[in-house]
């Protein structure tokens, strides 16, 4: 007869009422003695902690007031956990009843298997999601088994995986005291990458079980052409790189196989890989290095930087409306007199440009010219303050984990950066309402 051990099932949510309606009714029809249920409710402003209060009044909730990404998110779970394992549960996922059953199997044919996921299906189409995953160097692309393949079970095989994804993922309490928690400097993307590839180092089997079955709905942020999701992967991706790859790899292979990757790619993918870049230079420490070495990686970081944080990249991505509005025209002459209305316009436009117009259009031309270089400055000016607020927020936090004492005034450092913004902003407005001379 099997023993089955509690388990505690972690569902982050994120403004996802209308997805606990489906998934939590799913996991509490588990075929499963032992288990409980936790919600992280990650600051929603929708209306889920109201609703879970009415509905399911009995079940555990943890409210965060702000949204800590998935790693912080989960962690404030993960640090409380008594039992001897736990799942981590997207809300956007439909359940058999035996998944739970099924996930917790393997980890009783043997101690060393720390961490277990399942097969995933879209739910659109029924394919593939996810069979467990791989990282392909030398850029670390994260990639899954079976992914949009239909499912004729070639992946019904239990095996050993680089990783698994977050979405379902059970752990074993023991990898959570060996390891540490999930590293919740990454705000979304390959922190589960990450915690699998800590685990495999401290000699825990990560392994993709196909038995246990589940859909996921997955979010409309994830997107794989948003804004949002490209540019949290570039620097999810760049964070696992620093942690994971040696120095060698990284200027030998990562950098220019990056640089390589550049030249294929479009505008939104390179204002994404700046973020990446970015967040590079500024955490380079996580490698461990000699100072040349370190000097060859700043260069190769800003090298990439550098490649993708251009003119035509601001130009076109981001302030296409403001320089357009920004640009010094013509105002075209009107008269408004009856009859003799389109001869006074017709005489005026041939005088304005037999008399004028040679001296007025070198004039024109200048003033478009400097008034692209100030957007071209102001947008490069906002990115900085928004990068340097996103440094704040994750000092403050750091900072605050560490509960070391300090005079820092956060609340003054936010108010200056946000009046530089504000003034940034206005300087903007005023490039763009300016009176254009006819």
């Amino acid at each position: 007869m099997t023993t089955w051990p509690s388990v505690e099932l972690i569902i982050l949510n994120w403004n996802a009422r209308h997805f606990l309606a489906q998934s939590i009714p799913d996991l509490l029809a588990q075929n499963y003695p032992h288990f409980t249920i936790t919600i992280v409710d990650n600051g929603s402003d929708d209306d889920s902690l109201a609703w879970l209060a009415t509905h399911y009044p009995t079940i555990n909730v943890i409210a965060s007031q702000h949204n800590l990404g998935f790693a912080g998110g989960n962690n404030l779970a993960l640090q409380q956990l008594t039992h001897p394992f736990a799942i981590l549960v997207n809300p956007d996922m439909n359940f058999p009843p035996n998944w739970l059953q099924e996930m917790i199997r393997p980890f009783l044919t043997d101690d060393q298997i720390g961490l277990v996921g399942c097969k995933l299906y879209y739910a659109h189409n029924g394919h593939i999601q996810h069979a467990g995953g791989l990282i392909r160097p030398p850029r670390a692309v994260a990639h899954h088994y079976g992914v949009d393949e239909t499912d004729q079970q070639q992946h019904n095989t239990q095996q050993d995986v680089d990783y698994l994804i977050g979405a379902a993922l059970a752990i074993r309490q023991a990898v959570i005291n060996d390891i540490g928690l999930l590293d919740d400097n990454f705000f979304l993307y390959y922190e589960d990458a990450d915690f699998c590839f800590r685990a495999r180092a401290a000699g825990w089997r990560v392994v993709y079980t196909p038995t246990a079955t589940a859909i996921h709905h997955e979010s409309p942020l994830a997107n794989k052409g948003s804004d949002f999701y490209l540019r949290h992967m570039m620097i999810g991706r760049w964070r696992f790189l620093l942690k994971h790859y040696p120095i060698d790899l990284l200027l030998g292979q990562t950098i220019p196989a990056e640089q390589a990757w550049l030249a294929q790619q479009n505008s939104a993918s390179h204002y994404a890989a700046a973020w990446g870049y970015a967040t590079a230079i500024h955490h380079r420490g996580l490698v461990t290095m000699t100072p040349d070495q370190e000097k060859q990686l700043l260069t190769g970081l800003l090298t990439l930087w550098q490649t993708v944080w251009s003119a035509e990249l601001i130009t076109n991505q981001f302030n296409e409306a403001l320089w357009t509005t920004a640009a010094v025209e013509e105002r075209p002459f009107t008269s408004t007199i009856p009859l003799l209305g389109p001869l006074i316009t017709t005489f005026r436009h041939w005088w304005l440009h037999r008399a004028a117009h040679p001296f007025i259009q070198p004039q024109h031309q200048a003033q478009n010219k400097f008034n692209h270089l100030l957007t071209h400055n102001l947008a490069h000016i906002s990115h900085q303050l928004e990068a340097q607020k996103q440094q704040l927020t994750q000092l403050e936090r750091q900072i605050k984990a560490s509960k070391t004492e300090t005079d820092i005034d956060w609340v003054g450092l936010r108010a200056e950066l946000d009046q530089t913004a504000t003034r940034v902003n206005q300087l903007a407005q005023r490039l763009t309402s300016q009176n254009r001379p006819s």
